[in-house]
């Protein structure tokens, strides 16, 4: 069984940026998926470059010195919901929150539930907490009140609609170019076992299991990957993972070569077929429409990650 000073599971964002931090050490980074950058993925359709996981541009500041150099382009800062029929447009949550024809009373909850952690969801009005529940889920991938008090005011973040032209497949590419280790593709890690002085993880690989061991393990995947291969929790590690409940999901890009579309960044629905709406104008106008399944009920199938 070959050692490691680290075993990295998942070549994602995170995955990528630990990996480029510790080439100093003997490290092995092990993805299930056939290519590296977990959500982060750019394709190219008509000249037109669009993102089907990630999409806004990282902040400039967490970014090493070459990439804060890229040229962003800037969306419109007006943003929306769809409740009872309309949009509700502002500039920020709070903005389509106060222009929503909510009751004093109604605003008056809002400010306690953010104001004091135990405060549940539950106490809102249906059509607050539909709203703010909206938002929420174009950062998260389940409902609000699946998450600890600590990350309710997620929902209220005023995001930078910046993004690059290129694609954020910038970013994996370099972490890649910038890191010595060694990378299995095609591989699908199957339990991670503490033994005491290592840690044994076991994986399959063409259809074969085997195993590595390392001094440390570090999982980079989502919640409910990292739930089935962990072979020993304790009891926070349980309850954390027993909160949170992922949607799947289908992302659908559209190139449409209109100019009478309303300018804006993003729209939120609430009890509609799609979960949000990005729009990037590059030569043609990208629309991002994210569904979530099976909570929206979408009644399409996905195939493959190609955009239409």
């Amino acid at each position: 069984m070959t050692n490691y000073d680290v075993v990295i599971v998942g070549a994602g964002l995170a995955g990528l940026a630990a990996a480029s931090k510790l080439s100093n050490h003997r490290v092995l980074l092990i993805e299930q998926a056939s290519t590296i950058g977990g959500r982060v993925h750019t394709q190219m359709q008509f000249g037109v470059r669009y993102d089907l996981g990630g999409v806004l541009a990282p902040n400039p500041s967490y970014l090493p010195e070459d990439l804060q150099k890229i040229k962003r382009k800037t969306l419109s800062k007006k943003m929306g919901v769809l409740v009872d029929g309309k949009v509700v447009w502002g500039v920020s949550v709070v903005d389509c929150l106060n222009n929503a024809n909510l009751s004093g009373e109604e605003k008056k909850g809002i400010r306690t539930f953010f104001q004091q952690l135990d405060v549940n969801f539950s106490q809102l009005s249906s059509k607050a907490g539909a709203i703010i529940d909206a938002f929420f889920q174009f950062i998260h991938p389940t409902s609000i009140e699946k998450y600890v008090g600590e990350r309710k005011k997620d929902a209220l973040l005023k995001m930078n609609f910046d993004f690059w032209e290129a694609g954020n497949q910038q970013l994996s590419n370099y972490l890649n170019s910038h890191s010595s280790v060694e990378i299995w593709t095609n591989t699908k890690v199957v339990k991670i076992a503490d033994q005491g002085a290592t840690v044994a993880v076991t994986y399959s690989k063409d259809g074969k299991s085997q195993q590595v061991s390392a001094k440390k393990v570090i999982i980079t995947t989502p919640a409910p990957i990292a739930d089935k291969i962990l072979s020993t929790q304790n009891s926070a590690t349980q309850q954390f993972f027993g909160a949170l409940n992922y949607a799947a999901g289908a992302c659908l890009v559209v190139a449409i070569d209109t100019k009478k579309l309303v300018e804006f960044s993003l729209v939120v629905g609430v009890d509609t077929l799609f979960s949000s709406v990005l729009q990037q104008r590059k030569r043609e106008i990208l629309l991002r429409l994210l569904f979530t399944l099976p909570m929206r009920n979408c009644p399409i199938s996905v195939q493959n990650r190609q955009g239409i």
